[in-house]
Formats: structure tokens, sequence, C-alpha cells
């Protein structure tokens, strides 16, 4: 997650692009995927 928080040009391209491939649930999936990566930062 640091290297896409880091670079805000990365992530604002990855968002875009994630928008013209909307499917449904695909941001509930992403909002547990990045829960699953803290809790694991945070449980290590």
């Amino acid at each position: 997650m640091e290297p896409l928080l880091a670079n805000p040009g990365r992530l604002q391209s990855m968002a875009a692009a994630a928008k013209d491939s909307v499917k449904s649930g695909a941001a509930a999936s992403l909002a547990d995927l990045v829960e699953d990566i803290c809790h694991e930062r945070v449980a290590a």
C-alpha cells in the first residue's frame, strides 16, 4: 500500500482505469482487500 499512497498520480490513474471496468460489488471487494491488508500489517 505504501508505494501507492506515495504516488498519487499512479493511484489516480488506477482509479480512472477501475471506473472504466466497474463490476457489481467491486468497491466492496476492494474495501475488503484493503481491510485484510491493513489487519495483516497491524498483526505483524
